[in-house]
């Protein structure tokens, strides 16, 4: 793991005291961790002129920095600070550990959206207990798919038979066929729409959990990722930046 980030600025002026919106790149050179939570700290102070509004011709106060990792980007307006891949909001010790590989970003995001919360800040650890706590839905539709057809079945056989019941006992004059009749055609239909309401209503509990378009959906306990040991408040103390 590198101890060092390499820095370079858009939208802010040499001196990091205004927030001038130039596009030209400016570069800050290579920082050690703690160098550039002072750096980003002083940096998220800096505002967005309110009367800038959506011109395209003024560039937010932007941070970009680059690792072994890739490309983390932040944007700073009036002491908050924006990382673009995590698509939320940051502190500057977290920012750290992204601009130095030591957070996934994807890792964060989820974290962020109240998926969970990773024992481990290491990048190929973080992947890995990622990995292990995503479920890949197989075989969801096709029993749903069974389900239906079973109620249909139901369905229309008890109409099929208590309509020809029906109709047997008005020709011969036979109220107990009649009544058969009348008794198929109810119990079918019952037993028909009783799957039909189970099936539709496992499978509205199955997509509120599951990603409508990957069906992907994330270990409900997330037992891999916790142990009784884990602290969410974990403090950073002194940020050496890794190994």
């Amino acid at each position: 793991m590198s101890n060092t980030i390499t820095v370079s600025t858009q939208g802010i002026n040499e001196s990091l005291t205004d927030s001038n919106g130039d596009f030209d790149t400016v570069e800050r050179g290579e920082m050690t961790p703690d160098e550039f939570v002072d750096f980003i700290r002083k940096a998220s102070q800096l505002k967005i002129p309110e009367s800038i509004g959506d011109s395209e011709e003024y560039c937010p106060p932007h941070i970009i920095t680059n690792n072994s990792t890739g490309i983390v980007s932040f944007l700073m307006d009036g002491g908050k600070i924006e990382c673009l891949e995590v698509e939320d909001y940051v502190t500057p010790f977290e920012a750290c550990m992204l601009a130095n590989g030591e957070k996934n970003p994807e890792v964060m995001k989820l974290e962020k959206s109240g998926g969970t919360k990773l024992k481990s800040t290491d990048n190929s650890q973080a992947n890995s207990q990622l990995t292990e706590n995503i479920v890949i839905k197989r075989g969801g539709k096709f029993k749903r798919f069974l389900g239906y057809v079973l109620s249909l079945i139901f369905i229309s056989g008890g109409i099929i038979i208590g309509v020809a019941g029906i109709r047997f006992g008005l020709k011969n004059g036979k109220n107990e066929d009649l009544y058969i009749g009348l008794a198929a055609l109810v119990i079918g239909v019952i037993i028909g729409f009783i799957i039909f309401r189970a099936v539709k209503k496992s499978a509205g509990k199955s997509g509120s959990n599951y990603d409508a378009n990957e069906g992907i959906v994330y270990a409900q306990t997330l037992n891999a990722m916790h142990d009784d040991n884990y602290n969410d408040s974990t403090d950073y103390g002194d940020f050496d930046g890794g190994d």
